[in-house]
């Protein structure tokens, strides 16, 4: 993901930290993760069918994790090697959203093995590429790569930052992901319901997987363990196109050497100084996020220009609030009032502009008759302050 120069993983006893840095070096994404709570999304799994209701159109597969994986049917009705999803049935399985209230993992029967430069995916036939490569000598280029691969079984999409790879290092991680499917193929014949085939990535491998590519410069650990996993992790995954893993020196946390203590703690705080004297207010609840746009100054001068001004200047800083805490779901923004539509137009385009970059997608509706402005984003991950709670 091009536009990431550095991720730092530090190490704690139970837990990692990690930020991710742009090219400016400034902090984009927090994250924490638990060993009591570690993610399981990406496993790959051998599944037992346990119940199929066709009433909702899933399954319910023991894939040994304490509770049953929630499979959607409606996409699928066998898994990539070509067994029937059917009651007793072993199903080669992928972890795609971990547990939560109550709820058991979601699994899909499509299988993403992610590169840095390819997503090899076993089950979904077909060639495809990012649609933000916009060059046509580009996009040409690519695509001849693969003009004598079967991709009937087992599809590729080429990732956006293969167009500053190499035609070799795409072609070597070619090969890698195809002998990493050839494994996951070996484990499930030779394994018995419910196994794990190929466990989770950790945060650090995941992070890693996720903004390989040209723009990374550097990634910082203080933990030796660490970063003996991250380098095998780089040498069977990502290949050269990942610089390997640097230690801290001096025995120094590696946020501390990174200077990322303050922004770790300003993410936390649920207010945020906008240029000009304005402010946020984020309240984030289990359901949904709130994020409240004030002036933080008297209302001087035209009340529709400074509500503009302000507004503008949230744009920018929700966005980039948004992907650092890691906030996903529903977020309802209150902004100030403006009595021009044009105005609000300007705001929810600046909105629009900001959002741009962000791998977990997000989308802002129209203002409503309230002055409220509704923003979805993938939830990939758990939010910042939840996992410090916890």
């Amino acid at each position: 993901m091009s536009g990431v120069a550095r991720i730092v993983i530090e190490t704690r006893p139970g837990e990692t930290r990690a930020a991710v840095l742009d090219q400016a070096g400034e902090p984009i994404e927090f994250r924490i993760e638990r060993e009591t709570s570690r993610s399981r999304v990406g496993a790959l799994c051998l599944g037992r069918v346990k119940t199929v209701r066709a009433d909702i159109g899933a399954a319910f597969v023991d894939i040994g994790a304490g509770q049953d994986g929630f499979l959607n049917l409606k996409s699928a009705d066998r898994d990539t090697l070509g067994t029937n999803v059917s009651e007793g049935a072993a199903v080669l399985v992928q972890v795609t959203r971990d547990a939560a209230a109550g709820k058991g993992p979601a699994l899909s029967t499509g299988i993403d093995l992610v590169g840095a430069a390819l997503v090899l995916t076993p089950g979904k036939p077909g060639l495809g590429l990012s649609g933000r490569i916009s060059d046509d000598g580009t996009r040409a280029r690519l695509k001849s790569l693969f003009a004598d691969r079967d991709v009937s079984a087992a599809g590729v999409v080429i990732r956006t930052d293969a167009a500053a790879m190499s035609d070799n290092d795409i072609l070597a991680e070619t090969a890698r992901l195809d002998a990493r499917w050839q494994v996951v193929r070996d484990r499930a014949a030779a394994s018995d319901a419910p196994a794990c085939l190929i466990a989770a990535p950790g945060l650090a491998e995941r992070l890693v997987s996720r903004y390989a590519g040209p723009s990374l410069a550097e990634i910082l650990v203080d933990d030796a363990e660490a970063a003996k996993q991250l380098e095998l992790h780089v040498a069977e995954t990502l290949g050269a196109v990942c610089p390997a893993p640097v230690m801290t020196k001096g025995g120094e946390t590696a946020f501390t050497a990174a200077d990322l203590e303050d922004a770790f703690d300003a993410a936390l705080s649920p207010h945020v100084m906008l240029p000009g004297g304005g402010g946020l207010i984020v309240t984030e609840t289990p359901a949904m996020t709130t994020v409240d746009v004030n002036a933080g100054r008297a209302a001087a001068g035209n009340p529709e220009r400074l509500a503009l001004e302000t507004n503008l200047a949230a744009a920018g800083a929700i966005a980039h609030q948004l992907r650092l805490r890691g906030i996903g779901g529903l977020i309802a923004v209150d902004f100030m009032k403006m009595r021009e539509d044009r105005n609000r137009q300007r705001v929810l385009a600046a909105l629009g502009t900001a959002f741009r970059g962000d791998p977990d997608n997000p989308r802002a509706g129209a203002f409503s008759r309230f002055g409220l402005v509704d923003v979805v984003r993938q939830r990939c991950a758990p939010v910042l302050a939840h996992d410090i709670d916890e």
